[in-house]
C-alpha cells in the first residue's frame, strides 16, 4: 500500500511538472500585447477569437499564432509598432493561386499538389512553399520555393 501512495504521489508529481514546463515563459496574456500590434491582427484577419501570444527577444517581436477557418493555421511576427515582421499562412491546395500552382508543376509535372505556406518578409516579399505529391516507382514529398516576384501572373 505505501508504494502505490508512493507509485501514485510520483504519478502526480510527474504531471504536474510536465504542464508546468510546457508553458513557455515567453507566453503573454492579450491585455500585455500593444493595442497596435492587436490591431494589425484584427484589422488584416478580423476579429479571432483565440490567439497565443509570445514575445521573441532575438528579433524584439510579438508572435501570434491562431487559426483561421478550415484549420488554417497563421503565425505572425509583429514589431512593436504594429508593423509586420513576417507571416506564414497555411493554404489548402483549393486556394492556391493558378499562377502558383503553375510554377510548382513545372518543377515536377503530374504531381499532386497538397497544399502550400505563403512566406512573407519584413520587406513584404512573398515565398511560396507548395507541397506535392508525385508517384514514380514509388511515392515521394517534395517542397518547392517559390518566390513570388519570379511568377507570372
Amino acid at each position: 500500500m505505501k508504494d502505490l501512495t508512493r507509485t501514485t504521489l510520483f504519478s502526480c508529481l510527474f504531471g504536474l511538472l510536465a504542464c508546468a514546463s510546457s508553458v513557455s515563459a515567453k507566453d503573454l496574456m492579450a491585455d500585455a500585447v500593444p493595442e497596435v500590434v492587436r490591431a494589425y491582427v484584427q484589422t488584416t484577419f478580423g476579429d479571432i477569437p483565440r490567439i497565443e501570444w509570445d514575445f521573441d527577444e532575438d528579433t524584439n517581436t510579438f508572435e501570434a499564432d491562431f487559426e483561421l477557418a478550415g484549420d488554417r493555421e497563421v503565425e505572425l511576427r509583429i514589431r512593436p509598432d504594429g508593423t509586420l515582421f513576417s507571416a506564414k499562412e497555411d493554404v489548402p491546395a483549393s486556394e492556391i493561386p493558378e499562377y502558383v500552382k503553375a510554377a510548382a508543376l513545372k518543377e515536377i509535372p503530374g504531381a499532386r499538389i497538397l497544399g502550400a505556406n505563403k512566406l512573407t518578409d519584413r520587406t513584404g516579399t512573398v515565398l511560396w512553399d507548395v507541397g506535392l505529391r508525385a508517384t514514380n516507382n514509388g511515392r515521394f514529398y517534395r517542397n518547392v520555393r517559390i518566390p513570388e516576384q519570379q511568377l507570372k501572373r
